[in-house]
């Protein structure tokens, strides 16, 4: 994928915030077209003070345009992650689930 590919990660516990931390350290990416999807107010917060990407508390908004979407949720979490993104998602997106 290009260099100034949107990324969108929904999640980022320990695993979302292992592979943030990996695409931006190897600079593939542009830090500007990564956009995050966390749960709480408080997360946003605190990961907006660690990264200069986009920090967002809404995942469909995070998802919408991305060409690719990371789904770093617990297994529990997936389906209403999937309910939440499926009117935005298109047929181009690449969407990668590390969930076990």
């Amino acid at each position: 994928m290009a260099k100034n590919t949107k990324i969108c990660i929904i999640g980022c516990g320990n695993m979302g915030r292992a592979i943030l931390r990996g695409i931006i350290a190897s600079k593939s990416y542009d830090e500007k077209n990564i956009t995050v999807s966390v749960k709480s107010a408080a997360s946003k917060k605190a990961l907006s003070q660690e990264v200069s990407c986009k920090v967002l508390c809404d995942n469909a908004r995070a998802a919408k345009g991305a060409g690719m979407i990371i789904l770093a949720v617990k297994p529990y979490q997936m389906n209403d992650v999937l309910k939440e993104i499926r009117e935005v998602l298109e047929p181009k997106q690449v969407v990668i689930s590390v969930a076990a």
